[in-house]
């Protein structure tokens, strides 16, 4: 999908900022040393932050992610058993180096195995920072077990606070059900609990206040994350597109802002005080300010393709030399697929988020 110059919404996509990834940089190699991230022309590079998807199932229907429409589609095929995903974070783990591992899907709480593949990559990796990214309706069950099994972290989608919103963006009425889960995470004593929402004019465009509200109450950060023209995104882009910088802006104007503090890798974020306390706010921004030359992302989905790139348009596959035994050349397919990380321009998928793991 190309952009088209002039306002998306309310906010302006400038031509400057496509240019910046079109010009003769388009194809380079990234070869620098950012954030811990190495990458270089003698084939040096890592930890990196893996993210496995570990199903493509999920018990919402997200509009930019997995709507209605799409509920007919089939699943992945030639899906990964849970020893060979582990197998897989072992030899990327041995080639790269791992300094943080997310699970996602879908919706990983749905896999029954969840808490004892925890166990297991904890064990493997024991220093490791171990998260997983929910969208919250079945957390509040699962909290306690999956900290004991070793999980640190929790990431959990919300991106309306209202029931109607709510299910207009997500097609269930589990509105109830995921500010539970997010309340009983914070009670189990996870060592990060986060609000993950996507920024869509039209279903929290005027509600962001609210959400920022909620983090405060609850002790959470909250991350707004632009919408992206990516599989179903593109659908809703060219009319819900709202950009970090005017959410920003909007939030500004609802409560006393205190600055920046220090960002993440892919995310900058600011202090607000919010009802007698003080609440960071981050902006995830793919679309306005791409994070290509600080991302120490790989993805490896639930049929064994390692992605280098959210917006790789195919994956590496990982999956048929471990299960014909050649380890070797799983390896190398790692190190060549990191040693060919590139800006990826203009282009965004077409494919479903759900079959990457987001």
């Amino acid at each position: 999908m190309s952009f088209k110059e002039g306002r998306i919404g309310s906010a302006q996509i400038v031509s400057e900022n496509i240019r910046l990834h079109t010009d003769s940089s388009d194809h380079r190699r990234l070869e620098t040393d950012v954030g811990g991230w190495r990458l270089n022309r003698h084939g040096s590079f890592g930890p990196a932050y893996l993210r496995l998807s570990i199903t493509d199932q999920c018990n919402l229907r997200c509009s930019y992610c997995r709507p209605v429409s799409a509920a007919g589609q089939s699943s992945l095929p030639q899906l990964a058993d849970d020893s060979e995903l582990l197998d897989l974070v072992r030899l990327v783990s041995e080639e790269t180096g791992i300094h943080k591992l997310r699970l996602s899907g879908g919706e990983p709480l749905l896999c029954p195995g969840l808490p004892k593949l925890i166990e297991q990559i904890r064990s493997m990796l024991p220093e490791l920072t171990l998260g997983v990214t929910t969208n919250g309706t079945l957390l509040a069950e699962a909290a306690s077990e999956l900290r004991s099994a070793g999980l640190n972290s929790v990431n959990v989608s919300l991106d309306s606070l209202d029931p109607d919103r709510f299910y207009e963006v997500a097609g269930s009425r589990g509105l109830e059900a995921t500010l539970q889960g997010i309340r009983v995470a914070v009670e189990a004593g996870f060592s990060s609990v986060k609000i993950n929402a996507v920024l869509i004019r039209r279903v929290n465009g005027d509600q962001l206040h609210d959400l920022v509200r909620f983090a405060a109450e609850t002790g959470c950060e909250i991350r707004f994350i632009e919408l992206m023209p990516y599989g179903h995104g593109a659908e809703l882009f060219e009319s819900d597109y709202l950009a970090a910088e005017e959410a920003l802006g909007f939030l500004k104007h609802k409560f006393q802002y205190l600055g920046p503090v220090e960002p993440t890798g892919t995310s900058s974020r600011h202090r607000f005080f919010v009802d007698g306390s003080v609440t960071v706010v981050g902006m995830i921004t793919p679309v306005s300010e791409p994070f290509c030359s600080r991302c120490d992302r790989l993805r490896v989905n639930r049929v064994g393709r390692l992605y280098v790139c959210l917006r790789q348009p195919r994956g590496v596959d990982l999956l048929t030399p471990l299960r014909s035994g050649d380890e070797p050349i799983v390896r190398r397919r790692i190190r060549e697929a990191i040693s060919s990380k590139r800006d990826p321009g203009v282009h965004w998928p077409d494919r479903r988020m759900v079959t990457i793991g987001g």
